[in-house]
């Protein structure tokens, strides 16, 4: 009967170094996709959360609109009838800029003509994002849409024409003149590392409708 040595028992069960290669380049390969499903996974939650805190805030803009709750902020001491209505708010200007710091802003409005409003009174509704959230808001996906007034009782839909930067007491919106019919104000929210998803928003001045398109 041939005996085998211990070296050759011990070279039996070894790994070879082809072996070893083999092995650790599995498990590479198995850590490479776990990270990118978990980059991916959390790439999408962070997209996810904050479009919806960004409809959060406008819905609940829109119902305070529709219901003509008073600023929180708005201290109202008045003397008379007259003086009600003045100091009563109109509605409210939400203001997304990512230039700005909260990105999303929001003010109580009162109306200084048809066409103007003093909207120099800030909510306590401020809103920003993670660091590689992005936001741009546009007219009919060309000009910069500066901001959307929402109307108080009706929840009508405004746009605003300029840029409110410093004249926040003077914002001047679209009338039936400047356009007709009335471009649509579309607010994009994307992810820096996740260019081909973005999460879109429309306001639409002709039927004063908010949709998540």
């Amino acid at each position: 009967m041939q005996q085998v040595s211990p070296s050759t028992k011990n070279k039996k069960n070894a790994f070879s170094s082809l072996e070893l290669l083999i092995v650790i380049a599995i498990f590479a390969v198995i850590a490479s996709l776990g990270l990118t499903a978990v980059r991916s996974f959390r790439i999408g939650t962070e997209l996810s959360s904050s479009a919806q805190q960004f409809e959060g805030v406008v819905r609940e803009t829109i119902n305070k609109a529709r219901n003509n709750v008073v600023s929180r902020t708005e201290q109202v001491a008045p003397d008379s009838i007259t003086d009600i209505f003045a100091s009563q708010t109109s509605g409210f200007l939400l203001i997304v800029d990512e230039n700005l710091d909260p990105v999303v802003q929001l003010y109580s409005c009162k109306e200084a003509s048809p066409v103007s409003y003093d909207c120099s009174n800030p909510e306590p509704v401020l809103l920003n994002f993670v660091d590689d959230i992005e936001i741009s808001a546009t007219l009919n996906g060309s000009v910069t849409c500066y901001g959307v007034l929402i109307e108080n009782l009706t929840g009508d839909i405004q746009l605003v024409t300029k840029d409110v930067s410093g004249r926040l007491n003077a914002i001047s919106l679209i009338t039936d003149i400047d356009s007709n019919p009335f471009p649509n104000c579309t607010v994009e929210i994307s992810h820096a590392l996740r260019t081909n998803q973005d999460i879109t928003f429309n306001f639409n001045r002709n039927d004063n409708t908010f949709e998540r398109q």
